[in-house]
């Protein structure tokens, strides 16, 4: 075990001396992807080809790494013969001379210390005094004294590894769960969700993000002026402003188009309806008729009817109706949940945070690892969806304050 600590965190040294703008997330996957190729040691960079990292960096950034792996084994051997630290050792033994390589990339690294995420102490005594005091009388601290007992963690754990891995911020998560249980734990109606650290882990893993960024500006809308002078003022609608990054903008638009009415609104749904049940979809009429009644749609979603009070519900599986005449929104709603489970599908990625939360907050269904989520390409696996930790630790709180 201890071998493999070291060899993990030289190659995490490493790769982060060669692409420092790595997020904690993106280092993690190129050192899992490098896991399951079966690489251990630098010794192995050798049968490391561009196409096996492709899937997690850059094309450039994955020659950039490869090309420093072998002008780091190329000076070591030229430098550091093995023959000068054993006698049976050769300069021509790769095995010998790659390991030694590994081991006098980073001088700071000794093997002493490939283990310091559990050596690591936690700085308690740093913590503010209304804070230990909510933690020793086991009550939960508030999202503001939880950020700040966060902030002063990663402080000290930068101050002893620069880029802590998430394997180093997981153990630490999880012992100071372990300290203070019931005012840290992920719990929703005494059910522990995933493993109990999870948005502790979140919490450390975004704040180390955060301290390695050298800088963050909020992307711009960029707009044409046909002024050619650099002086004259520019107008307010030229202006740029800051890039909406997710929601809706106009949610509940305040009067009808100058040209529309309730009763032309109504008509256009008509029409889009009889369209609908004659097949008849012509993507530019749709599309100018949809716009045309964005008023009147925004109203029925903000005042519409809940589905509690449907008269009746229908459940389709695989596009395929298998029954439409339930009536009860209770039981329609346990008959497709259990459907995921008795047919073995996975949650639709667009609903994977709804079903995530019912599974484990309303169905009490809370394993430590795996999701039923479908997996896309790319894309990070959490052990529990962030927005429901997010929920999750909120109604924790407000339970708490009542």
């Amino acid at each position: 075990m201890e071998q493999e600590s070291t060899g993990d965190s030289v190659l995490n040294s490493h790769i982060s001396s060669v692409l420092p703008n790595l997020t904690t997330c993106v280092l993690d996957s190129v050192l899992d992807t490098l896991k399951n190729l079966g690489v251990e040691t630098l010794d192995d960079f050798r049968f490391v080809k561009d196409d096996d990292l492709l899937m997690v960096l850059k094309p450039i950034e994955v020659r950039k790494l490869l090309a420093s792996f072998t002008v780091t084994c190329e000076t070591t051997i030229s430098s550091s013969p093995c023959s000068s630290r054993t006698e049976t050792s050769t300069i021509s033994s790769p095995g010998c001379s790659f390991a030694q390589s590994c081991i006098e990339l980073d001088e700071s690294l000794s093997p002493l210390e490939a283990d310091w995420f559990l050596r690591f102490e936690i700085p308690w005594e740093k913590l503010p005094t209304d804070l230990l005091y909510k933690l020793e009388r086991q009550e939960r601290p508030s999202p503001k004294q939880r950020r700040e007992m966060i902030r002063l963690i990663i402080n000290e754990v930068t101050g002893v590894c620069k880029r802590p891995s998430k394997k180093h911020l997981t153990d630490i998560a999880r012992r100071i769960v372990a300290e203070y249980p019931k005012s840290l734990q992920d719990v929703i109606e005494g059910h522990i969700v995933g493993s109990g650290y999870d948005s502790l882990v979140k919490q450390l893993q975004s704040r180390a993000d955060n301290v390695k960024r050298t800088q963050f500006s909020t992307p711009k809308r960029q707009f044409q002026h046909s002024s050619g002078s650099d002086t004259e003022e520019v107008p307010a609608k030229e202006r740029a402003l800051p890039q909406d990054t997710y929601g809706c903008i106009n949610w509940d638009p305040e009067h009808l188009p100058i040209t529309e009415t309730l009763a032309s609104q109504k008509q256009q749904q008509e029409e889009m309806k009889t369209m609908f049940r004659e097949r008849n979809w012509d993507t530019q009429i749709i599309t100018k008729k949809m716009m045309a009644t964005y008023y009147t749609q925004r109203k029925d979603i903000i005042r519409g009817d809940s589905l509690l009070t449907a008269s009746r519900l229908m459940l389709s599986i695989d596009k395929v109706v298998v029954t439409e005449q339930q009536t009860n929104f209770v039981e329609a709603l346990l008959m497709m949940f259990a459907s995921y489970y008795c047919l073995n599908i996975h949650y639709p990625s667009e609903l994977g945070a709804t079903l995530e939360f019912l599974q484990r907050c309303i169905f009490k269904i809370n394993p430590d690892k795996g999701m039923k989520v479908e997996r896309k390409p790319h894309k990070r696996q959490y052990a529990v969806n962030p927005r429901v930790l997010s929920l999750i630790s909120a109604i924790a709180d407000f339970e708490w304050r009542e």
